[in-house]
């Protein structure tokens, strides 16, 4: 077993390490127990992937917060207890090898951390190691959506990865592995070293990649990508750009 020290490796959550988006599914939970539900789950559908990639315009993430107010404690407990167990084994087998490796795991997603946290920490990281959105409570009643860098197009992951650079928390080899444009924009940024772009839940990939990329078709391909980008890659140095 190969140890490596002060590596990093940052996974995106939806359609990486689960097949879906998981902040669609627990807002399809809670609609469906709401009137008029379908016409509901309609306008969910269309504007979720665009609030999730920091690409919703103001009333349209007001709209997708509204949508938030019906979630409740249970709504997103059933959700962590279905998704626990549901990961690729190849997958979880990929986060428990790095884990072993003395790699550090993060996440940055989208997603909301009241569920990922729990969910993550069964898969091995830590949860002061994930960032995602978080919700507002009034008791086990969402209110709403706290502010956060990650619904901003502007902003999003390339944001919260330079502010842990600038705290220490990323030293060395540093990779992102995703689906998505804000995954790939952290390493075009500067923010990381390699990204390994998972292709194997999404039905239409990312085009006109370059530099340090592999894609991985299948579950099984993240962990050779990895070892085969942190092997080839010098670190970030404090300052780069």
């Amino acid at each position: 077993m190969t140890v490596r020290s002060a590596v990093n490796v940052i996974f995106d959550f939806d359609y990486t390490l689960v097949n879906h988006e998981s902040t669609v599914a627990v807002l399809k939970s809670a609609l469906n127990d709401c009137p008029n539900s379908a016409q509901r789950l309609d306008r969910l559908a269309q504007i979720a992937p665009k609030a999730l990639s920091g690409q919703a315009s103001v009333r349209e993430l007001l709209s997708l917060m509204s949508v938030a107010t019906h979630v409740r404690a249970h709504h997103i407990s059933r959700y962590v207890e279905m998704t626990i167990g549901s990961i690729h084994p190849t997958l979880l087998q990929t986060l428990l090898r790095l884990k072993e490796e003395g790699v550090h795991l993060h996440i940055i997603s989208g997603g909301y951390k009241e569920w990922i946290a729990p969910i993550a920490y069964e898969w091995g990281v830590n949860k002061s190691n994930v960032v995602a959105n978080q919700f507002l409570w009034a008791g086990k009643r969402v209110l709403l959506t706290r502010p956060s860098p990650l619904l901003s197009a502007s902003k999003g992951k390339t944001e919260v990865v330079r502010r842990w650079r600038a705290a220490g928390r990323l030293p060395g080899k540093t990779l992102i592995v995703g689906d998505g444009a804000s995954d790939y924009q952290v390493y075009k940024n500067g923010g990381v070293d390699g990204f390994v772009c998972a292709d194997y839940f999404v039905t239409q990939p990312l085009t006109t990649l370059s530099g340090n990329v592999l894609r991985a078709s299948d579950p099984g391909q993240v962990y050779t990508h990895i070892q085969t980008l942190l092997d080839g890659v010098q670190p970030r140095t404090a300052g780069a750009k």
